[in-house]
């Protein structure tokens, strides 16, 4: 029946206690039996042991005999000298076995059994086991076997293939193993013994040794009791064991015996259990008709329990979907389980007859009958409704991340870490990886997906393992950058562990980002090579805090403090500029935009020097800072000013040139006329001494004229070779006359002064203009000092001075002890027009002409004063390869005119009027032109009749120099007088040694101009 099926079944009978007490002592009695086998065993192995070890301890010892036989044999016997222990031999019958050594002692030969024979001797002396040579036919009575050795040479003659005999024996009444090893006869044994005696390698005699047992049986004692303790330990133990066991079985005993009068009642428990159940719960017998159905299933059914129990599944069953199609055991699982035996698990969904579908995690598990074939099934059913919801969505986004993971821009790879036995990390499998890692690593999926890291990449680096180990193990994640040496790229990674025993990876190319990192690298090790060996100064300043961050060398040596003090020094403590200012130049350099700054900066002798900085930003280590370039400007600064006062001079110059033109035709025509007057006058006449006073004045202002040219150095210059110790030593004379009583005039004169070429007046001109002011800075007296000497100017000079030129040059030098000059004076010194003297008493005119002057002989001039402490000028000349001539005596020329025709080219009519009288009184014809245009014109109308041209050199429309060129190119080379009040705008100036041309300065004399034509028309 079913029922019978469902109740417990206890076929064991209960055990008395009389039973299980002879079951008690049957246990003890068999445990007592095992340690006794268990130590006679162990006793009779370790008996066997040291027999063994004493049987070694024997072979050993005989092996040494036989080994000191054998050599002895070898030899042929040894000799050794007659002692009372050792006698000759009387067995040994050989030639020469006694004899005598040279100093007459006897020896006698000890062959191998003699030899062996003394050694055993020796050894009981001293001891050793007792040992014997012996023998069945022995040559030496001493040999003679016992009968132990006679049996024992016996069995060993019958077993020659028996290397060794033992045997435990009595030996002095103590017990011993005595083991005998076989001699075999030898070749050279045969030097004593007769062949016919024995052959080689037959048995001649044994050696045995009788090796003591008690010993080893003592070490054996010890060993012994150890074993007894331990096993009467493990008999206690087992005692206890039988005791314990019986203790607990007979308590199992009286405990199942409770438990049968507890089944009723755990019966009765249960079925209110399975009424309890918010889970449905179906029992089915072998014919699927229901026997048992909780209220909850009862409730899928919309049936009472009496209804349903007793009744066919199919029947209660019908409207759901897994049985709809019948009882085959693909579709049932009740059918299933009762044909396999085995327990059937699904997920099903069943339909209500509501209508409603719920999902349910089904079990049924077969219920069998005392280990025979199933008689039923079990059903349990646990609603899974939303568990299968939610499924289905995590099934959705698990489809929806599978895109994400199969179209992500990183690559992807899911892997299975592997072990050892030890539990360490040794390699990982791919499970898994993405399109994207086929892309990056340019590995197929086919290629690395159940394959290991050793298998795809066999030289990667190990410690990737361990790492990806840890993340795989511990599941802390992990992210690092890589370099896979394998496929040459670099890799950015993050590993995390997806559940234990696995890990994923995220990766991403980084190999141009690294290339980019490394170029950037270099790039910041070369401006580090170009921070630290730039000649330039460079600063690098943290723009937040401004203050220096680091300094190049150039940097230490400009400001004077060791780079350990610059780094970290505020600029507020060099830079000039307030700091505010600083901040704000330096927060726009840090946005990218540049900036330049010129101040000063403070140095560590408290200098301030002016400098130029260009800031620009760099960034270093992620980090935006300023870079500075600093530019010492004192020196440009200096030139600078240099330029500018240069160019204001050069102004000045050409001002003063301009003015100088235009005055010396008003002063050509006043001084020309009234020189003309003046000639007709008679001498007693009244208005002689006016126009004296205005041809004074007229001559004054020629001067002042021919002052303001040389300042612009638009004079024209005649320089010839001169020795400046002649001129100045000459000068000297005169200026002691021109300074007066109360100042002393030194020159000071250099032995072999080189040779300069000069203008000489204009050089007199330049000391005269020195000499008065020297006198004029000492009222009450004083000293003037000239001197001369040889100089080179050298690179260094020109630094300071960069308008200079490096080479030889003559000084000329002027002291004066005079009131000397404020810095502020020095500054203006050269200027035209600037004078520090009273209204009227000077023209600001003598310094500039000086500087004129000496510019125009490219030479220098400097100048050296403090107040109270006087004053020196310095000029400086270049030297001239050459001899210096010597002045001519010059006679002058008779004035007179001439006849012939002359061409004047003038544009200034008053200028022109004047000309043309003095031309006409002295005889001349005279052929008049405004320009050059006209001059060429006139040229070519009078051109067989013009025998010189006087012609002014600047005119409108064509100057007086392009004009004579138009006429000459027709062949004649015509004289010529050039004449103008400008000559820095004059080009072409003859020369002292042209022959067919002459150049007058304006404003012109009668009898310079007349002297002139008539030195070209003779």
């Amino acid at each position: 029946m079913f029922e019978e099926a469902f109740q417990i079944q206890d076929d064991q009978r209960t055990h008395s206690p009389f039973r299980l007490w002879w079951l008690t002592v049957a246990a003890l009695l068999g445990w007592t039996a095992a340690v006794c086998f268990s130590f006679d065993l162990l006793e009779q192995n370790n008996r066997r042991h040291f027999e063994q070890t004493a049987l070694h301890q024997a072979l050993a010892l005989i092996e040494k005999d036989l080994l000191y036989r054998r050599w002895n044999a070898l030899q042929g016997g040894v000799y050794a000298p007659v002692s009372d222990a050792i006698q000759p031999n009387p067995w040994l019958k050989v030639p020469e076995r006694d004899i005598h050594t040279p100093s007459g002692r006897p020896v006698t030969l000890i062959n191998p059994a003699y030899m062996t024979r003394l050694v055993h001797a020796l050894g009981r002396e001293q001891g050793s086991p007792p040992a014997r040579l012996s023998a069945l036919r022995p040559i030496s009575p001493l040999n003679a076997a016992d009968p132990w050795e006679e049996k024992t040479l016996r069995w060993l003659e019958e077993n020659p293939e028996e290397k060794y005999f033992a045997e435990p024996v009595m030996v002095d009444g103590q017990e011993a193993l005595r083991v005998m090893v076989p001699l075999r006869m030898e070749a050279p044994c045969l030097h004593c013994h007769e062949p016919s005696e024995s052959k080689v390698g037959g048995i001649r005699g044994g050696i045995d040794v009788a090796v003591p047992l008690k010993p080893f049986a003592v070490a054996h004692g010890d060993h012994r009791r150890q074993m007894l303790v331990a096993h009467l330990a493990a008999w206690l133990l087992g005692l206890g064991a039988v005791g314990t066991v019986s203790f607990f079985v007979r308590r199992r005993i009286l405990e199942r015996e409770a438990m049968h009068r507890q089944v009723a009642a755990r019966e009765r428990l249960w079925r209110s259990v399975v009424d309890s159940l918010q889970d449905p719960l179906i029992v089915l017998d072998a014919q699927r008709t229901v026997r048992l159905i909780n209220p909850a299933g009862a409730a899928l059914t919309d049936r009472a329990v009496e209804e349903i129990q007793g009744k066919p599944c199919q029947e209660v069953f019908f409207h759901w979907h897994a049985f709809s199609g019948g009882c085959s055991p693909k579709i049932c699982p009740v059918q299933r389980a009762m044909e396999t035996g085995k327990t059937s698990v699904l997920t099903m969904p069943l339909t209500l007859r509501d209508g409603s579908t719920r999902h349910f995690h089904v079990v049924f598990t077969p219920m069998r009958s005392n280990g025979g074939p199933p008689v039923g099934v079990i059903g349990s059913f646990r609603e899974v409704t939303e568990q299968v919801v939610a499924h289905r969505a995590l099934k959705q986004k698990t489809q929806e991340m599978r895109q994400i993971f199969q179209n992500m821009f990183g690559g992807f790879a899911l892997h299975e870490i592997l072990t050892d036995e030890n539990g360490r990390p040794v390699d990982y499998r791919f499970l898994d990886v993405n399109p994207a890692f086929e892309q990056l690593t340019g590995l197929k999926a086919q290629e690395v997906v159940g394959k290991t890291l050793r298998d795809v990449l066999p030289d990667a680096a190990s410690f990737s393992v361990e790492r990806y180990g840890r993340v795989a193990l511990t599941g802390e994640p992990t992210a690092f950058e890589a370099y896979e040496p394998s496929l040459q790229k670099h890799f950015s990674i993050r590993a995390f562990q997806p559940k234990p025993g696995q890990f994923g990876t995220i990766f991403f190319d980084i190999t141009e980002r690294k290339k980019a990192e490394e170029a950037l690298e270099k790039s910041a090790r070369l401006f580090r090579d170009l921070f630290e060996k730039s000649s330039e100064i460079q600063l690098l300043v943290d723009p937040e805090e401004a203050r220096i961050v680091d300094a190049n060398e150039a940097a230490e040596k400009f400001y004077g403090w060791s780079r350990r003090e610059l780094r970290g020094m505020a600029l507020r403590e060099i830079c000039t500029v307030p700091e505010t200012e600083v901040r704000a130049r330096l927060e726009r350099v840090a946005k990218g935009q540049g900036e330049k700054l010129l101040t000063r900066h403070r140095t560590a002798s408290m200098a301030k020097p002016s400098v130029e900085v260009n800031m620009g930003p760099v960034t270093l280590d992620g980090k935006t800072y300023v870079l500075c370039f600093v530019h010492d400007v004192t020196q440009r600064e200096q030139l600078e000013e240099q330029l500018r006062h240069a160019q204001k001079m050069q102004a000045i110059g050409q001002l003063a040139g301009g003015v100088a033109h235009e005055f010396n035709n008003i002063l050509q025509v006043m001084n020309g006329f009234v020189e003309m007057v003046l000639k007709d006058l008679p001498a007693d006449d009244s208005n002689r001494k006016k126009l004296d006073r205005v041809l004074e004045g007229g001559l004054k202002a020629a001067r002042l004229v021919q002052q303001l040219l040389a300042f612009s150095r638009k004079q024209i210059l005649r320089p010839v070779p001169a020795d400046l110790n002649e001129m100045v030593g000459d000068f000297c004379k005169m200026a002691r006359k021109l300074v007066g009583e109360t100042i002393a005039v030194h020159f000071a004169s250099a032995p072999d002064l080189w040779t300069v070429k000069v203008d000489r007046p204009l050089l007199e001109q330049v000391l005269l203009n020195l000499v008065i002011n020297a006198r004029d800075a000492m009222p009450q007296g004083g000293k003037l000092l000239l001197e001369t000497a040889n100089v080179v100017l050298d690179e260094g000079y020109v630094k300071d001075h960069p308008h200079a030129r490096p080479g030889p040059y003559v000084m000329i030098s002027v002291t004066d002890t005079g009131c000397g000059m404020t810095p502020e004076v020095m500054e203006r010194i050269f200027e035209p027009f600037y004078t520090t003297k009273e209204v009227g008493k000077g023209t600001g005119l003598g310094l500039s002409v000086a500087y004129g002057i000496v510019k125009q002989h490219d030479g220098l001039i400097h100048v050296y004063s403090e107040p109270d402490k006087g004053t020196t000028f310095r000029i400086y000349l270049p030297r001239f390869e050459g001899e210096a001539e010597k002045t001519p005596d010059v006679v002058e020329p008779e004035i007179r005119g001439g006849t012939e025709t002359i061409l004047l080219a003038e544009d200034d009519p008053g200028v022109r009027s004047y000309l043309v009288t003095v031309l006409r009184e002295a005889g001349y014809h005279v052929v008049e032109a405004r320009n050059g245009v006209e001059a060429v014109e006139q040229y070519v109308r009078h051109m067989e009749t013009v025998d010189l041209l006087v012609c002014d050199m600047v005119m409108p429309t064509m100057g007086g120099e392009e004009a004579v060129a138009m006429i000459r190119r027709g062949g004649r080379r015509i004289p010529v007088v050039f004449m103008s009040g400008y000559p820095g705008r004059v080009n072409g100036v003859p020369g002292p040694s042209a022959s067919d041309s002459v150049f007058l300065e304006k404003p012109i004399k009668r009898g310079e101009l007349l002297k002139a034509i008539r030195s070209l028309l003779d």
